[in-house]
């Protein structure tokens, strides 16, 4: 695969290994989900910002910072919900027993929605600089995430949206980002990326200031790791190292909930940010085929 989806191979494929209870035929998408301007009508009771072209001159207009602390708000909200219970017996990953962790499969959905509409917002510009703008813009975003709200988890799933495949074969669109920021993009790779069972990551987290908020996938590959790695009964006795281990990993969860980010939203964003659109990854790289078709030279673009 392109270098640019290696990075989410591991954590992104965690944090996906849940298929999302509807995943919509991309031909069959609801008028909610459907970002094309002409067939998109807002609904009567909200006017609603559905036309694309509007959606991202929103995000184009409005600073990084504040797209950055809307999306910490949404997603630390989500997060806070997961009660430990859930976090047992590998729950989230076993159609029987999913009933048990709707708050983390609510965590695990939304990262993969969030990495969709980024990757979205990027491909889906008719104009080659529009596309590069969104780059760059999702770029500053993923660098706030960090250094201003040490918050891994939606720093993920953004660079994952700024590295999915519909986004990496734009030769063109990227060629015209701004070498600080691809820059910027590879140092938050690096930090977020799984070699050494996500080394830097870990470090970073251990020495982040709170509020923080945590990328979750580490820690649920760490749950069933103990969980398959280990017998629940020790010579006939119940294993409590086992036990020990695997609520030490719930603990370090779960302490990221204790406090909160003082954050007001805004109002005109936040309801974008909170149901986003977006398109699903067949139906993108389509459209992605069509921005930059196979052999076009970029004087053929507008």
């Amino acid at each position: 695969g392109p270098a640019g989806g290696n990075l989410s191979s591991s954590p992104k494929d965690q944090m996906a290994s849940v298929p999302s209870s509807s995943s919509p035929d991309p031909s069959s998408l609801s008028d909610r989900k459907d970002l094309d301007p002409l067939s998109s009508s807002p609904s009567d009771d909200l006017p609603r910002l559905t036309a694309v072209d509007e959606l991202i001159e929103t995000i184009i207009n409005t600073k990084a910072d504040v797209i950055a602390r809307n999306l910490t708000k949404i997603d630390f909200e989500l997060f806070q919900q997961i009660q430990s219970n859930e976090l047992l017996h590998k729950s989230w990953t076993n159609p029987k027993l999913r009933g048990r962790a709707v708050n983390v499969l609510n965590v695990i959905e939304r990262f993969n929605t969030v990495s969709k509409w980024v990757a979205s917002l990027i491909v889906l510009p008719s104009k080659l600089r529009t596309r590069t703008q969104m780059i760059v813009k999702f770029t500053k975003v993923a660098q706030i995430l960090y250094s201003r709200y040490n918050n891994f988890l939606t720093l993920l799933s953004v660079i994952s949206g700024i590295t999915a495949t519909a986004v990496h074969r734009l030769k063109y669109t990227k060629e015209d980002v701004p070498k600080k920021y691809n820059e910027t993009l590879q140092t938050l790779h690096k930090l977020m990326g799984s070699s050494n069972s996500f080394k830097a990551y870990r470090e970073a987290i251990s020495n982040s200031p709170r509020p923080a908020l945590p990328y979750l996938g580490i820690y649920l590959q760490d749950l069933v790791f103990l969980d398959d790695g280990n017998s629940d009964t020790v010579e006939g006795l119940i294993n409590f190292r086992k036990r020990e281990m695997i609520y030490k990993v719930i603990d370090d969860i779960l302490q990221f909930q204790g406090l909160a980010y003082n954050i007001e939203v805004d109002p005109v964003l936040y309801p974008l940010l909170r149901d986003p659109l977006f398109r699903e990854e067949e139906d993108l790289w389509l459209v992605s085929l069509e921005r930059e078709p196979k052999d076009a030279l970029k004087s053929d673009l507008e």
